[in-house]
């Protein structure tokens, strides 16, 4: 939330500076509508720099994710299991999908904050087994807690309500 305070605060800034362009350069425009065009335009700039600019951006501290990533859960119901993660993200948004050979887990909230020197991900998610897998894994939610300060090795731990708590490491995979 403190990151997209500072944002609106930058925007605001934009959109006055433009106006007060607008009006200046333009005859005859009123200071309404001025300000309806510099909101307008401000408001793509800020979906063009939240969806793609800001990964550019060097003065950016927020984390940039890779796309994809492999490795393992630990388990303590199932020893180890293999998984693939798909992270999408932007800079206010993250979704995670996580795959094993039975089960999909997807985030449904999500934030992502600096602890000291580290960077954190700490997402909820609802996992739903295959229909014959629900035998012995019952749906279920979890939250996943991921150090992401080295994008290419990410680990955390999570826990379930079904009692359960586990380990993850991943590697990023280049496409």
């Amino acid at each position: 939330m403190e990151n997209i305070k500072k944002y609106i605060k930058y925007f605001c800034y934009i959109s006055a500076a433009i106006s007060a362009v607008l009006i200046v350069f333009i005859d005859n425009i009123k200071w309404t509508n001025a300000i309806s065009y510099a909101v307008t335009i401000t408001t793509i700039l800020i979906a063009i720099y939240i969806k793609k600019i800001w990964k550019y951006n060097p003065f950016e501290k927020y984390p940039r994710l890779n796309t994809k990533y492999k490795g393992v859960i630990k388990t303590e119901m199932f020893g180890e299991k293999s998984v693939e993660v798909e992270v999408r993200h932007d800079l206010v948004y993250t979704y995670v999908k996580l795959k094993t050979e039975e089960s999909i887990s997807k985030s449904k909230a999500f934030n992502v904050f600096k602890d000291g020197e580290d960077w954190m991900l700490i997402y909820s998610y609802l996992n739903e087994p295959g229909v014959f897998d629900r035998t012995h894994s019952d749906i279920h939610y979890g939250t996943c807690i991921l150090d992401i300060s080295d994008k290419d090795n990410i680990s955390g731990k999570y826990y379930t309500d079904r009692k359960t708590v586990g380990e993850i490491e991943l590697k990023s995979v280049k496409d």
